[in-house]
């Protein structure tokens, strides 16, 4: 029998992997440094394994998940989450070395884990995005003085709105870019494009020779904060505009595997411009597969080999809600009786939920005690609730 690992259990994405796969005969094993965490409250893995928190203990984060995978022989082992990306791509070697890692080289991964070189990449590419500067190449003070306001400020490296923020003046520019580089790293600065032209995710599969072989698009509904950052609601469109744009930069980039396209569609000209590439399997994956994309088995068939067909098919339309975030943007958003679809109508469309599924419940009595855990530190609560 086939066995994999799965390297964030912690992570919502790897929910539909250990789904996908396990029903498909693949034995699965998931680990993490939480001991409470959604996919340890899976049925359907037969081994669960800690190691210390990648942030915490680098060495040995990489001396345990090496052990693991040397002692289990996994035919391919999965990465979820931010951390466990980076720090899996960075020691890649280490790992390698006991299993088949679809995931790609550290050069690439940080062309689109790092936003500048992503927006980089797209101007050969022809796919548009935001106006934007870099005060890393130009003084702050001066692109304050010429830049049209509000603008948007955000650091290159981050994950969801993290570090996000509208300056309305030069003051505030040049006040906000020095605290929020301190705090995250160097950032870039981007023209506001005004709501009301929707956003979207394009979610595109590209072989080891770059040959598309499958895409999904869906539009982000409701997000949180408010203002801008993680969906909570999702529902797939046909956007093959999109999807196009959005291969052209994967291409550019040379990104193999499952590559998540940020869009912003700009009203004063219906222009989809690209925002970002999550450089990871991201938290929505889940409504590709329920439009019957199957990225995860994509993904394990090409780390071993097999060969893929190309099936560009997906249904239209499909709703996919975020609980808890949903909520969140209900008690934060000034449109919580506006929204088409309404808030509480959600409940009562048989809308599926990112986390909670009828055949395996528990995953998400374990996600919802991890952030009750969570609550209690101060940090990571401010980060939650942002």
């Amino acid at each position: 029998m086939p066995k994999v690992f799965m390297i964030g259990a912690e992570e919502n994405p790897c929910l539909p992997f250990i789904h996908s796969l396990a029903e498909k005969g693949i034995e699965v094993h998931v680990g993490s440094f939480k001991k409470i965490c959604a996919g340890f409250f899976s049925r359907f893995p037969k081994k669960r394994f800690l190691y210390p928190s990648p942030l915490r203990d680098e060495g040995g984060f990489v001396d345990k998940v090496s052990s693991i995978l040397k002692d289990g022989k996994y035919d391919v082992t999965f990465v979820f989450g931010e951390s466990n990306a980076y720090f899996v791509t960075k020691h890649r070697g280490a790992f390698e070395r006991y299993t088949r890692l679809p995931i790609n080289d550290f050069d690439t991964y940080m062309q689109c884990r790092d936003k500048k070189n992503t927006l980089k990449a797209a101007q050969p590419a022809g796919v548009p995005t935001p106006r934007t500067w870099f005060p890393d190449e130009e003084d702050i003070r001066v692109i304050a003085r010429k830049v049209t306001y509000p603008v948007v400020l955000k650091p290159n490296v981050s994950v969801g709105a993290r570090g996000l923020s509208y300056p309305v003046c030069p003051e505030e520019l040049v006040n906000s870019y020095k605290k929020t580089k301190e705090r995250y790293g160097e950032c870039h600065i981007q023209e506001f494009i005004p709501p009301g032209g929707g956003q979207y995710k394009a979610e595109i599969f590209l072989d080891n020779n770059l040959n598309l072989v499958a895409w999904c698009v869906y539009e982000k509904i409701r997000y949180y904060p408010p203002a801008g950052g993680s969906s909570t609601l999702n529902r797939t469109a046909n956007r093959r505009d999109i999807l196009e744009l959005g291969t052209k930069v994967l291409k550019e980039i040379g990104w193999t595997g499952v590559g998540d396209c940020d869009f912003k569609c700009d009203p004063r000209d219906n222009t989809p411009k690209l925002m970002e590439i999550n450089a990871r399997i991201t938290r929505s994956i889940k409504i590709c597969c329920l439009a019957g994309v199957d990225f995860p088995y994509l993904l394990y068939k090409m780390a071993m080999g097999e060969d893929l067909k190309p099936n560009l098919n997906y249904k239209v339309p499909v709703y996919m809600r975020y609980l808890l975030g949903d909520v969140l943007w209900f008690f934060r958003s000034k449109d919580r009786f506006n929204s088409k679809p309404g808030f509480f109508e959600s409940f009562f469309r048989g809308y599926s939920e990112e986390i909670f599924s009828l055949d395996d419940p528990l995953p998400f009595f374990g996600f919802s005690l991890s952030i009750a855990f969570e609550m209690l530190d101060k940090e990571a609560r401010r980060k939650r609730l942002r």
